[in-house]
């Protein structure tokens, strides 16, 4: 039993280590708990700030009327120069 008490101390010293670290990171949960909540509030203000942005189909809706706008035009512009000659 004579190695017993420097073992136990041993065990004590890296008990209080261990509380000593589960004290940090209680706080840095704190820290990262306090950041994700700002990041939330943030994202929440940007959904409801921006309603009016587009979606994917209102602008491949735009882009296909633009298309048939451009192919009209150089069809018209074709044919006035099939015209001309």
């Amino acid at each position: 039993m004579d190695g017993l008490e420097p073992r136990v101390a041993r065990l004590e010293s890296h008990v209080e280590h261990i509380q000593t670290d589960l004290i940090d990171m209680k706080a840095d949960v704190r820290g990262i708990r306090d950041i994700v909540t700002s990041i939330d509030k943030r994202l929440i203000a940007v959904e409801t700030g921006m309603p009016h942005l587009a979606t994917k189909a209102w602008v491949y809706a735009t882009l296909a009327v633009a298309a048939a706008g451009a192919i009209g035009s150089f069809a018209t512009l074709f044919v006035l120069i099939a015209k001309l000659h």
